[in-house]
């Protein structure tokens, strides 16, 4: 197409239907990266959020006492078989 056989209407005419297109790309590809942000980093924050709030970590820790309670008697019962020993 030779645009400059085109009239002056013809030209504008064309020009609108490019900016037309344009803004409907742009309006597409903003929701395309809405939508890809919401399900790359939102809903992954949202269940890790849900996932640490639903640990128990009284559970943990008195495991963790439990383990460091049974370990020190552990120790001391070693001490007393190599004074024992000696």
């Amino acid at each position: 197409m030779d645009i400059s056989k085109l009239t002056l209407e013809e030209k504008v005419d064309m020009l609108l239907k490019y900016q037309i297109n344009a803004h409907r790309w742009a309006v597409i590809k903003t929701v395309v990266y809405v939508l890809l942000f919401v399900i790359f980093i939102v809903i992954p924050m949202v269940g890790l959020y849900y996932l640490y709030t639903s640990i128990d970590f009284g559970g943990i820790t008195n495991a963790y006492q439990n383990i460091q309670q049974t370990s020190g008697g552990l120790d001391k019962i070693n001490e007393l078989i190599d004074s024992i020993q000696y």
